[in-house]
C-alpha cells in the first residue's frame, strides 16, 4: 500500500499541498512503505476514527452540515487542480483555500470547548507517540531524522480531527506526469479554481513571461470589479486569490490581454 501515508496528508488539508514524508525511492522502498502503512493503519487510524466519533458526536445537524458543505468545497478545489497546477504552485495554492475554509472549521470547535480540550489533551500525547513510531521505523532503513512531518503535527488540532476523510484515497503522482503539467501551464491559458466558488477563487493566468499584461475580473454587465494586473510579467504564471465572500452571486469573467492576444474564462460565485 504504497499510497497511504501520502492519502492520509492530501485528505487533511485542508487544506496543504504539503507532503507527509519524503521517502527515498531505492531498494528499500517498498518494504519501507509496507511498514509506514502498517503503522498508520494499526495505530494512527483507529484512534483517529475513534476520536473524530467522539467529537461529532458533540455537534450539533446544523454544524454537521456545514463541514460537510466544506468538505465538499475542498474535494471541489482538489479536482479543478488535477493536471492544471505543477507541484511548486500547489503547496501556496491549496494554503489559500485551506485557510478559508480551516477559519470556518476552526469557529465549529471552538463553539465546543471542553470536547477541544479533552482532544488536545489526548492527541498531543499520541501525537509525540506516533512521531517516535515513524522515526523509529526510519532508523531501522538508516534513514535521517525526518523534522518534515505534517501530518503528525497537526493531528492535535481539533479543526484536524473534524475534516479528515480516513476513506480518501490520493496516489502520488509520478514524476514523469509532474514534469508534463509543468509545461502544460507556460502554455498561454486562464484556470480558475474551484468551480463554482464560495468563499476564494484562485485564478492561474499561464504563459505570460516578458509580456505586457493586462487582466480584470468583469460582472455579467461587463463592469469591472477587479483590477488584477497591469505591468509585464517577470513570470511564467501569473497567480491571484481572490476573496468573493462578499461577492454577489452570478457569473463573472476574466479578461485578459497581452500584447495582441485577448484570452477570457468566466467563473460562477454561489454561496
Amino acid at each position: 500500500m504504497k499510497k497511504t501515508i501520502v492519502t492520509v496528508l492530501t485528505s487533511l488539508l485542508l487544506f496543504t499541498g504539503t507532503t507527509l514524508m519524503a521517502q527515498p525511492q531505492n531498494v528499500q522502498g517498498r518494504p519501507l512503505y509496507q511498514e509506514f502503512s502498517a503503522y498508520y493503519e494499526q495505530n494512527v487510524k483507529p484512534e483517529l476514527i475513534e476520536q473524530q466519533e467522539k467529537f461529532m458526536s458533540v455537534l450539533t445537524a446544523k454544524e454537521k452540515e456545514a463541514l460537510e458543505k466544506i468538505r465538499q468545497q475542498w474535494k471541489a478545489v482538489h479536482e479543478n487542480m488535477k493536471g492544471k497546477v505543477p507541484p511548486e504552485d500547489r503547496k501556496s495554492t491549496q494554503k489559500a483555500h485551506f485557510e478559508a475554509f480551516n477559519s470556518q472549521v476552526k469557529k465549529i470547535a471552538d463553539a465546543h470547548p471542553a470536547e477541544k480540550k479533552q482532544y488536545i489533551k489526548e492527541m498531543s500525547v499520541k501525537k509525540e507517540q506516533w512521531k517516535k513510531g515513524i522515526q523509529s521505523i526510519r532508523a531501522k532503513y538508516d534513514l535521517p531524522e525526518n523534522k518534515n512531518m505534517r501530518f503528525y503535527d497537526r493531528v492535535d488540532d481539533p479543526a484536524f480531527i473534524l475534516v479528515w476523510n480516513p476513506d480518501r484515497a490520493f496516489p502520488q503522482r509520478a514524476m514523469k506526469q509532474n514534469r508534463k503539467n509543468a509545461a502544460r501551464v507556460t502554455q498561454p491559458g486562464i484556470n480558475i479554481f474551484p468551480q463554482p466558488a464560495s468563499a476564494t477563487v484562485t485564478v492561474r493566468i499561464a504563459g505570460m513571461l516578458n509580456k505586457k499584461v493586462e487582466a480584470g475580473v468583469y460582472n455579467a454587465s461587463g463592469k469591472k470589479v477587479k483590477d488584477l494586473f497591469d505591468a509585464t510579467s517577470s513570470l511564467q504564471v501569473l497567480t491571484f486569490s481572490l476573496d468573493v465572500s462578499g461577492w454577489d452571486n452570478g457569473m463573472y469573467t476574466v479578461k485578459a490581454k497581452f500584447n495582441d492576444r485577448n484570452m477570457t474564462m468566466d467563473f460562477k460565485v454561489e454561496k
